[in-house]
């Protein structure tokens, strides 16, 4: 019995530790996806100063670029933000697994334990029955 939840707590541990490991890859491909949507800010603010000199018109088709690149760049902030919730989660999950499987460990240790008070009971009644022996023999040797 102790085994299989041995067994259930190391599959949770193992799960875990994969969405925690799942969820960093994303986070990296995502901060590198909000790295991309910077560099198309700064090239958008580039084009909107350009495109300021050609006309008004020009300039705020830059301005609504602009803008679309600030919201794709805010919401890259966003989703990685989440995603660090999402690691926090795993890393708790994990903490959760480490400390169910402390706790199985000391119940083991525990059933160790009493396992080995019973084996000294037993060794105490069998010098008992020795003793218990001796003063038979004796009294038999004696009557």
């Amino acid at each position: 019995m102790w085994e299989s939840a041995l067994l259930v707590e190391a599959a949770l541990f193992l799960t875990a530790l994969l969405a925690a490991e799942v969820a960093a890859a994303l986070l990296a491909a995502l901060l590198l996806a909000t790295l991309a949507a910077f560099v198309a800010l700064v090239v958008a603010a580039e084009a909107a100063l350009f495109l300021a000199t050609l006309g008004l018109l020009s300039a705020l088709a830059a301005f609504v670029a602009l803008v679309v690149a600030t919201e794709a760049t805010l919401l890259g902030l966003l989703a990685a933000a989440l995603l660090i919730v999402v690691v926090a989660a795993a890393e708790a999950a994990l903490v959760t697994a480490l400390l169910l499987v402390t706790l199985l460990l000391a119940a083991l240790l525990f059933l160790a334990a009493t396992e080995a008070a019973t084996l000294l009971l037993l060794v105490a009644a069998a010098e008992v029955l020795v003793v218990l022996s001796k003063v038979f023999r004796h009294v038999l040797l004696l009557g």
